[in-house]
């Protein structure tokens, strides 16, 4: 298990506590994203979030404009096209994506950032990449 999400160190306070007891150092459980060192990895996290966040903006607008064109058909997700039936489109894609972004800058505040990453992957070719065909092709 090269990558793991909690390792163990030594506290320092319960190093002093410890050697003042003569009782065994005990670790503690940190997670890998609580350390300085840790949170910092260059620029890509910053970018890969800014990227999800481009990719759902446009998956959302593209949307948009495929339901204003083929109505509510053109939305496969049926509990997305219900909350556009029950509160009109805008407003339903609008909720749906600022929920999305929440949960891409939850991955990035917690250092899922591989998770970020597919995300994005799967956003780019699964839904703007379509839409993008579809308009292209039926211009």
């Amino acid at each position: 298990m090269s990558r793991m999400l909690i390792r163990r160190t030594n506290s320092p306070l319960s190093s002093r506590q410890s050697s003042a007891k003569g009782l065994p150092r005990r670790p503690y459980i940190r997670h890998r994203t609580c350390s300085v060192k840790g949170m910092s990895r260059g620029k890509w996290p910053r970018v890969l979030l800014l990227l999800f966040i481009v990719l759902q903006a446009a998956d959302g607008l593209l949307t948009y404009a495929a339901v204003e064109r083929f109505g509510l058909a053109a939305e496969g997700n049926p509990v997305l096209g219900t909350w556009m039936l029950l509160t009109g489109s805008e407003s339903a894609l609008l909720g749906a994506k600022t929920v999305a972004c929440l949960c891409g800058a939850v991955l990035y505040a917690t250092g899922v950032h591989h998770v970020l990453a597919g995300l994005s992957a799967l956003y780019l070719f699964a839904a703007v990449v379509p839409w993008l065909h579809i308009f292209a092709t039926t211009s």
